[in-house]
């Protein structure tokens, strides 16, 4: 019984290792993944697949919410004008 305990909070706690780790590595942000083979049972994901991994979806959230700022910036980028400019609450994010 003591010996399966402890191989079972062995398991955990790598398991909250390798999430701590993943969230570092992603800057905040955690993976998308997909389970790819299921436990004898069908209940439990027992291997995982990573189809975005956190760091491109932090680039990409940050892509998004600086677009606006980006057409202030360099307006090549963007067509300035009536009804498109930067409003205070923009300037103030």
């Amino acid at each position: 019984y003591f010996l399966a305990q402890n191989q079972n909070e062995l398991a955990q706690s790598q398991a909250r290792d390798l999430a701590l780790k993943e969230y570092s590595a992603g800057g905040g942000f955690l993976p998308t993944r997909k389970c790819v083979t299921f436990s004898s049972d069908g209940k439990y994901c027992s291997e995982w697949k990573t189809d975005t991994p956190g760091a491109i979806i932090a680039r990409t959230a940050g892509d998004a919410l600086g677009a606006k700022l980006e057409q202030y910036l360099d307006p090549a980028l963007g067509k300035i004008g009536e009804g498109n400019e930067p409003v205070t609450t923009e300037a103030e994010t």
